[in-house]
């Protein structure tokens, strides 16, 4: 079945990338039926009551895969939406056979990844993954590609070497590559060998998963991937970086226990400091987002904000922790692959993202608006979206677990969630129409079928959150840890209380129609003319100035000193010291034998006077 799958999306990459020379229309449909027809196939094998297969190499060398429901949940999560996604762009004329060869080859790593049960065969698949995905920015056609390409490449590169070594020591004292063996054997491994490894493991997953500090090629990268293909950047190939993270966390650090890991107030160390990193990565995404012009940086930067709820879930340890992690991720794939998909109907019609040349658009493509709406308030975690019930199972599981401190600046990151939305949604589709965009049209029909499927279960899974549960759950009981005390269809109970998602839903969707029919009844009636923007509303000395422009000035003044402080700093630092180190060392090397000469006789010196010392 396996090898049923790679044919399929490996070879279907070859005959669409040839098909493309002839009809790019027909390669793009081609496209989308290989991506769903690979989403059957998967459901299928889960379905089948699992699977079991090894291809034998060289020696203690093979393949191995398998299906459990952690495997499973990552595993339709990125087909199924990735079906999607390629859906929405077989309307779009710009899809090149390279593009198209590209996305299949990135949905067929993606279907291996998670299907692999060994590190050589999960390794491989993971560097295909990535080189494909890196490939794909070089078909963007932003300012920005060099840099984006440049700082994928370095990220990717130093992410592959960790996750190189860890696997390199698990084989080196456990004699295998099989993740369940390897599992077992490690309970007779040093701990700090073992601390070591997870921490490499940490670092090559949480490249891909863009954790601050490790976060800065994603900036770059989602806004300068082409934007057919951004969705499935950011809304799946990050998910596979949490999918590392969770084998990562569970599959070895849960081991930390049989050693004692020293406690800080009950709480294990180690999962304290991660949760510490996904909140920071929270807030800290959220800050920068707040502040960018463009509509694909600002979501990049959302998507760094909202994985670090996911890793802070993940570092509690928690069923309650766990659960709202894994909803979370399923709830970022859904919400952002709809807003870069809204994004790249924007893009499409008006020909750019850029935030200070956009406006109005509510009335030129409402469609897109209603949806782009959903996804925004499913970003900002508000009912009756997906976005709710997960960031209420993460608020539930720090409260719980005593982390207050990190799941207030969880909540502080949901405030500036909230602000970036607003900017989001106001900049592009409320205020003025631009004259350039009087003619433009909603989207082709495909974007709006894409749209209604990831809208539909945006909202449905924010309704109905026992449709999720069930399989969270198996997850949960996989890896030991408790279910949930309880939950039906439509509501959860945890130790703290109990919320009912279909009803707090029902009633924010009730208070919503009031609020319509009170402003149609008593609104203003003064109809103003798109086009009429005289002032719009900014002060006479100003009136230049988009209304976007300096949206959050306030904002970014108060919080200069933070936004002063990043990770490229940093790193800034350490690049010029090490400039200017190899320079000195360079120096050294002049390339004059009697220079030469007079190193070697001033170490022999040292050498006779060390011998005669001791």
């Amino acid at each position: 079945m396996v090898a049923k799958l790679a044919a399929l999306y490996f070879l279907g990459a070859v005959i669409v990338y040839i098909l493309g020379k002839l009809s790019k229309k027909l390669a793009a449909w081609l496209t989308f039926l290989i991506a769903a027809y690979g989403a059957y196939l998967f459901y299928g094998i889960n379905k089948a009551g699992g699977l079991s297969e090894t291809y034998r190499l060289i020696g203690n060398f093979g393949f191995s895969f398998g299906i459990g429901p952690l495997s499973y949940f990552f595993g339709m999560m990125a087909l199924g939406l990735g079906a999607v996604f390629v859906l929405a762009i077989t309307s779009w004329d710009d899809n090149t056979p390279t593009l198209m060869f590209l996305m299949l080859t990135v949905l067929g790593t993606m279907s291996l990844i998670t299907l692999s049960r060994d590190f050589v065969s999960f390794f491989l698949a993971w560097e295909i993954m990535t080189w494909s995905s890196f490939a794909t920015l070089f078909l963007g056609r932003g300012i920005e590609r060099r840099v984006a390409v440049t700082r994928y490449l370095i990220w990717s590169v130093i992410g592959a070497y960790f996750l190189l070594l860890a696997f390199g020591m698990i084989y080196a004292k456990t004699g295998t590559t099989l993740f369940t063996v390897a599992v077992e054997r490690m309970a007779a491994v040093p701990f700090w060998w073992l601390f070591t490894v997870v921490v490499f493991l940490v670092i090559g997953f949480g490249v891909k998963a863009a954790v601050m500090p490790l976060h800065t090629w994603a900036p770059y990268a989602y806004p300068e991937s082409p934007d057919t293909f951004t969705p499935i950047f950011s809304g799946l190939l990050s998910k596979m970086g949490v999918y590392g993270f969770f084998l990562a966390i569970f599959f070895f650090s849960l081991k930390f226990a049989d050693y004692g890991v020293a406690k800080l107030s009950g709480v294990n160390v180690i999962g304290y400091i991660i949760a510490w990193f996904g909140a920071i990565t929270a807030f800290g995404g959220a800050l920068l987002a707040v502040k960018q012009k463009r509509a694909k940086k600002l979501l990049a930067y959302s998507s760094v904000s909202q994985l670090g709820y996911v890793i802070f879930g993940l570092a509690l340890g928690t069923s309650l922790g766990v659960t709202g992690a894994i909803y979370h991720a399923l709830s970022h794939a859904v919400f952002k692959g709809l807003l870069f998909l809204a994004v790249a109907g924007v893009i499409m019609r008006a020909g750019t993202d850029d935030l200070d040349e956009l406006g109005g658009l509510i009335f030129k493509m409402p469609l897109t608006f209603i949806f782009a709406l959903i996804g925004i308030l499913a970003l900002a975690g508000i009912p009756p979206t997906i976005g709710f019930p997960s960031k209420w199972l993460l608020y539930e599981a720090g409260i719980e677990r005593h982390f207050v401190f990190i799941t207030a600046v969880i909540f502080a990151a949901s405030t500036a969630a909230f602000l970036y939305s607003y900017r989001f949604l106001f900049s592009i589709f409320l205020g003025q129409l631009h004259d350039a965009h009087r003619d433009i049209k909603e989207v082709p029909l495909t974007f709006i079928i894409s749209y209604l499927v990831l809208g539909g279960f945006g909202v449905y899974w924010g309704l109905f959150p026992g449709k999720v549960l069930p399989l969270i759950e198996n997850i949960a009981l996989k890896f030991n840890l408790p279910a949930l005390k309880t939950y039906t269809l439509s509501s959860i109970t945890t130790s703290l209380g109990t919320f009912n998602a279909t009803t707090v839903g029902t009633l924010f969707g009730i208070s919503f129609l009031i609020g319509l029919i009170i402003f149609f009844l008593t609104g203003k009636r003064n109809q103003v003319d798109q086009l009429n923007n005289f002032f719009a509303g900014e002060a006479v000395d100003q009136i230049e100035m988009h209304y976007s422009t300096n949206f959050y000035y306030f904002l970014e003044r108060e919080l200069k000193p933070i936004y002063r402080t990043s990770a490229e700093t940093v790193y800034k630092w350490f690049s010029d010291f090490t400039v200017w180190f190899g320079d000195g060392v360079r120096k050294l090397f002049a390339g004059n034998a009697q220079v030469y000469l007079f190193y070697f006789a001033t170490f022999l010196a040292l050498l006779i006077l060390i011998y005669w010392g001791f």
